[in-house]
């Protein structure tokens, strides 16, 4: 259903819109893809080896870095406006592989789900956490109430690749402004290597082909 890919160039239309050459003069709208902009700064107060996952509630991403390099990507549901999920610099401070989860009772939106599964809770304020989600297939898209969905498999994988380190996990959740590559093209990170996984869920963006408008 989802495909993965590079960027090589991004122009802006009149309409402020931007526009993602994939290869061979293919271009595409930015409302068809998640971009995952691998020129994003790791952030302040994580260690420089350290597990962090950057979630972007623009592109509705989540991006699994080890240090500097990207090493997973997939695609995410964050809260809808009403519920939104809190932007900062979180820890992992408790996880279940599969947990009851439930809310918001005597209202319209009362929930109440089984088994949800690889949950890795980090706001602890609100009780916001990482987890699969086997109950809808809109990734991509906002749809909880403030946790950050994800397919299952790709919660899996994070829920393994983070198990038993020493080390907490980094969630760092925040707004992406697209236009940004524009104005700073060909500094960042390198792409990922040719090991390096990933969900076939959203694109990634090598900031060393980009482009500005043209």
């Amino acid at each position: 259903r989802y495909d993965f890919f590079e960027v090589y160039a991004i122009v802006e239309d009149d309409e402020g819109w931007l526009w993602y050459d994939t290869g061979d003069d293919h271009w595409i709208k930015q409302t068809q893809v998640s971009l995952i902009d691998l020129s994003t700064p790791m952030p302040n107060n994580v260690p420089a080896d350290a597990k962090w996952v950057e979630v972007d509630l623009y592109e509705q991403t989540l991006v699994a870095y080890e240090g500097n390099q990207m090493v997973y990507a997939s695609l995410i549901s964050s809260g809808l406006n009403k519920w939104p999920t809190r932007e900062g610099l979180f820890e992992v401070w408790d996880r279940y592989q599969q947990v009851k989860m439930s809310g918001a009772e005597g209202k319209v939106d009362y929930y109440f789900i089984e088994d949800v599964p690889f949950t890795m809770y980090f706001d602890r304020s609100k009780g916001i956490a990482l987890h699969g989600a086997y109950w809808h297939d809109g990734f991509g898209y906002k749809k909880s109430h403030g946790c950050v969905n994800m397919p299952p498999r790709d919660a899996e994988w994070v829920w393994h690749w983070s198990e038993g380190d020493e080390e907490p996990l980094y969630v760092w959740v925040h707004t992406s402004d697209p236009t940004d590559i524009l104005r700073a093209p060909n500094v960042g990170k390198p792409a990922p290597t040719a090991s390096a996984d990933a969900s076939d869920s959203g694109i990634y963006l090598n900031p060393d082909n980009i482009s500005g408008p043209q």
